[in-house]
C-alpha cells in the first residue's frame, strides 16, 4: 500500500510540473481568453524571459498579447490602445515587455491598463514580465 501511495504521489508531481504557474505573479485575462501571468516584480527584458521560462511559460510575442482573432490584431506599430486583446483586461498601470525587439537597444512593450504600445530599453526595470 505504501508503494502505491508513492507512486501515485510521484506520478502528481511529475504531472503538476508540466503545467504552467504563475507563481509570484498575478493572472490576468485577455479578450482572447488566454489567462497571461504577469510578474509582481520589475525586471529587465532579458530576466522577463527567465521568469517565464520559470513559470513554465514563455514571454509573450507581440500577436500573442495583442491579437483577438484573425480579423482583430496587432498592426504592428506603437501607439494608443493598439493593443486590442488587453484593453480593459486590468486596471493595472504596468508596462510589460514583449519577446519581440523593437531595435538593437529597445524592445516592443504594453501599458496594460490602456493597451497602448510603445518600446523600452531593454536594460530598464520598471517593466514586468507578461507570459504566455
Amino acid at each position: 500500500m505504501k508503494k502505491i501511495v508513492f507512486i501515485l504521489g510521484l506520478f502528481f508531481v511529475c504531472v503538476s510540473s508540466v503545467y504552467a504557474v504563475c507563481d509570484g505573479g498575478t493572472e490576468i485575462t485577455g479578450k482572447n481568453g488566454h489567462v497571461y501571468c504577469k510578474s509582481n516584480v520589475n525586471m529587465n527584458w532579458y530576466t522577463a524571459f527567465a521568469w517565464c521560462d520559470a513559470q513554465g511559460r514563455t514571454l509573450a510575442t507581440m500577436e500573442q498579447m495583442c491579437d483577438i482573432d484573425e480579423t482583430q490584431r496587432w498592426d504592428g506599430n506603437v501607439g494608443t490602445a493598439a493593443c486590442l486583446n488587453l484593453v480593459g483586461a486590468t486596471s493595472q498601470d504596468n508596462w510589460s515587455w514583449s519577446a519581440l525587439p523593437y531595435s538593437p537597444t529597445h524592445a516592443f512593450s504594453v501599458y496594460l491598463s490602456t493597451a497602448n504600445v510603445s518600446s523600452g530599453h531593454r536594460t530598464l526595470v520598471p517593466y514586468y514580465a507578461l507570459c504566455w
